[in-house]
């Protein structure tokens, strides 16, 4: 009878520890996709502009437009522009701001900022 015991008790140890070892590969599964899929959520101009993060969060943004532009004719700097709230403010490319729109001012056609090289809008 202690045989048997003893025989059933190492079975049901090993039966735990596969199961224990199991769920632990599916947790580190699950963690990894969930890093992966936070790293695609991330949008391409937010890692090309990295200072954008601390104008507009990415993951609670509803309706920020974020865009970037320059004037055709000119080979000056590009400009990025975030609409948000209704208000349009221009950045520099190194995330200084440089113009804001307001009623007599349009930031982008004062500068003639026409050609949109990327853009991205939150959903």
């Amino acid at each position: 009878m202690k045989s048997i015991l003893k025989l059933s008790f190492i079975a049901s140890l090993i039966f735990c520890s596969q199961l224990a070892f199991g769920q632990t590969e599916v947790i580190a599964e699950k963690s990894s996709e969930k890093v992966t899929k936070e790293n695609e959520e991330v949008p391409q101009i937010f890692k090309d502009y990295t200072w954008l993060k601390e104008m507009v969060n990415p993951k609670d943004c509803n309706g920020t437009t974020v865009s970037v532009r320059k004037n055709p004719e000119s080979t000056a700097n590009e400009f990025v522009l975030i609409s948000k709230n209704g208000k349009r403010t221009l950045y520099t490319i190194e995330g200084k701001q440089h113009c804001a729109d307001h009623s007599s001012v349009n930031c982008v056609e004062f500068y003639k900022l026409d050609e949109e090289i990327d853009s991205w809008t939150c959903k």
